[in-house]
Formats: C-alpha cells, structure tokens, sequence
C-alpha cells in the first residue's frame, strides 16, 4: 500500500497537509471552519494541500474566502468530473491512465473529425476494456466508496 492512501482519510494528517499546525497556521472558528494565520504563509510545504484536497477542504476554503455568497447558489449544479484529482495515487488508475487518454482523445478526436463513424465507439470501448479501463475504473469508484 502506497504511502498516501494508507493515510487517506486520516483527518489529523489532512488537516496537516492542508492547513498546517492548529493554533499555529491555523485556528477552528465556532463554526467549524479552519481559518489560516499570516504564520499559515510560512509553510515550506503549503501548496501540498492542492495534491491532497478534499472536496469539503474546497468548500470550505470558498467560505472563508467569501467567495460562498457567489458560489452557493450554483453548488447543486456543480460537477466533479475529475474526481481522481482529489485522490491520492491508485495504482490500478496511474498504470493504464495515459493510454487509457490517449485512447480517448484520438477515438473522439477521429469520431468529431469524422475520420471514423459513430459506430467506431463500440472498437473503443473494446479497446478501452483491453487496456485495463473497467479495473481502473472499479479502483477509483473503491476509493469514491471509501471517502463517502
């Protein structure tokens, strides 16, 4: 097991990663939120938090930037279509991941040109399966299950 994803889920070293020591980089105000100190800015490793993020670290960092007011009303209708982005390492995923692009985006690419037809979807998706899309794909949706 990677280093990462033995750790993933650990409130205590997310809330390191992401915010620092409390009462140090950061303080929790009464309603829960982290709010980060000018001492937050002294981090040697605070942009980490962007390779560890989480989405509820997301909106919590659109609160306390204010910008919530803006963001709240479109929330329902907003997608996380990368959400492996937000995961540590899945090897099953970073294995097969760049064929697995590739594949896609020449495939749609050829398709909207129309270098090949339509019915060129159901080679892909054979292709896709070959590669090792659908254990990739069971990886990922593991981790979603298990962050839920």
């Amino acid at each position: 097991m990677d280093f990462l994803a033995q750790y993933a889920g650990r409130e205590d070293i997310q809330d390191f990663v992401s915010y620092g020591i409390e009462n140090v980089h950061y303080t929790v105000r009464d309603d829960g939120l982290k709010e980060v100190t000018p001492e937050a800015e002294t981090r040697k490793y605070n942009i980490y938090y962007v390779a560890w993020n989480t989405v509820q670290g997301h909106l919590d960092r659109a609160k306390l930037k204010h910008y919530w007011p803006v963001y709240e009303p479109t929330f329902k209708y907003s997608l996380y279509p990368e959400i492996v982005a937000y995961a540590p390492p899945i090897k099953a995923y970073e294995q097969v991941k760049q064929s697995l692009t590739d594949l896609t985006n020449e495939t749609f690419d050829k398709i909207i040109l129309g270098q090949l037809p339509l019915a060129a979807f159901d080679d892909y998706v054979q292709q896709w399966e070959k590669l090792g899309g659908a254990t990739a794909l069971k990886a990922v949706a593991d981790w979603w299950a298990s962050v839920q």
